[in-house]
């Protein structure tokens, strides 16, 4: 008997394992590499050509000149619209370093007495608080924008004077109520100054267009106008109407609101 026939039958089953889990091996292999193997190899194509696209620029250097050029374009529109929306007091009606306290009580004291005075020799009705609030106000954000009501309420009183109106019924001040309790305001604050006006139409028909005329320096901005007749006499009118005085916020870069 050769080595062969005798190594053969000593390890012939040693063999016939090996053999077969190879078989069994190889049949699996081939399974797999059926099932899987395609998707695979679509997988890899596919993370191929990502990577491709990836280091290739998205942008060329036009596309971010016409980025840069909107954006500038846009940051004027922003610009152009707050300067026609904002409000603009006029000196004597803002903060001069003073405490602000102070020159709020001197200011309104000043406008108080100038506006009675000459409604007075006019004939025009008056309420004599002005909208104000019946307590000073304490805090500097809300002296400023009272005072800027006061701005005007005095324009709106002299033009009442020179269109012969007859009676201011009613003047409500109300400041933002963000404002008022301490919100951020990421678009316009709004101060209201509402008035209603009794008298006869024509009056008060020249008054509402001297106000949307530059006689101050601004158009004031009418948010609403209720123009009503009276019930019992034919020649009286109730005009109600609100001005805004309006802070746009925001910021076109970064997106700041006020605090």
């Amino acid at each position: 008997m050769t080595k062969v026939e005798d190594f053969w039958q000593e390890n012939k089953r040693f063999v016939l394992g090996v053999a077969a889990g190879a078989a069994v091996f190889g049949i699996g292999w081939l399974a797999t590499e059926k099932t899987l193997g395609a998707d695979l190899r679509s997988q890899r194509a596919r993370l191929s050509t990502i990577e491709k696209q990836l280091a290739q620029p998205r942008y060329v250097a036009a596309d971010q000149t016409r980025a840069e050029a909107e954006r500038e374009r846009l940051s004027q529109a922003v610009a152009t619209l707050n300067d026609a929306v904002s409000f603009h007091a006029r000196p004597e009606f803002a903060l001069d370093g003073t405490s602000p306290a102070n020159r709020y009580f001197a200011v309104q004291s000043r406008v108080r007495e100038e506006l009675l005075t000459l409604a007075g020799r006019a004939g025009l009705v008056v309420p004599e608080g002005l909208g104000l609030p019946a307590l000073s106000p304490t805090k500097e954000q809300e002296i400023v924008r009272y005072l800027e009501a006061l701005d005007v309420v005095e324009r709106v009183v002299k033009l009442a004077i020179d269109a012969g109106c007859e009676r201011i019924d009613e003047i409500r001040i109300a400041l933002d109520p963000r404002l008022v309790s301490g919100k951020s305001i990421p678009d316009i604050e709004k101060t209201s100054i509402e008035f209603d006006l009794i008298g006869a139409s024509a009056p008060l028909a020249r008054w509402i267009a001297a106000t949307q005329q530059e006689r101050f320096g601004d158009v004031l901005l009418i948010d609403k106008l209720n123009l009503l007749a009276s019930r019992t006499k034919a020649d009286e009118s109730r005009l109600e109407v609100v001005f805004r005085v309006a802070h746009l916020y925001g910021d076109l870069e970064a997106g700041k609101e006020k605090p």
